[in-house]
Formats: structure tokens, sequence, C-alpha cells
């Protein structure tokens, strides 16, 4: 039983250091995306219709709210 919880304590600490991971990542991404746009000179609205997506789909990923597919991104160029 000891060496059961141990290594559930283990697994689980493993899934929180990834979640954390995982949100900093989203973190990062959205503030880059956001900056992009930015310097490309381009409002939500003009990235959204390059993309064929909704305005507040590209406010929800800049504002950390939704997490793009890496098919989506594969599309921006």
């Amino acid at each position: 039983l000891q060496m059961f919880s141990q290594r559930f304590l283990s697994r689980k600490a493993d899934v929180n250091k990834d979640e954390k991971r995982y949100v900093e990542e989203i973190k990062i991404f959205s503030k880059k995306i956001k900056s992009l746009r930015e310097t490309k000179g381009m409002i939500q609205l003009d990235l959204a219709d390059k993309m064929g997506m909704d305005r507040s789909e590209i406010s929800k990923i800049e504002n950390e709210k939704k997490n793009i597919e890496f098919f989506t991104m594969l599309n921006w160029q």
C-alpha cells in the first residue's frame, strides 16, 4: 500500500508539473500571437479574416482563453 501511495503521489506531481508547463506555454504563445499581429500592423479582425476565423476567437487566443490546434497554425502564412 505504501509503494502504491508513493507511485500515485509521484504521478500526481508529474501531472501538476505538466499542467503548469502547459499553462505557461499557452501564456507565451498567446503573447507571441498578439505581438506578431501588432508588428504586422493588423487588428484582430484582419487576422481573423486571414485565418477564416471570428474576431472573438482571435481575442480568446490572445487572452489565453482558447488554445488552437497545430493544424490551424499551419494555415497562418
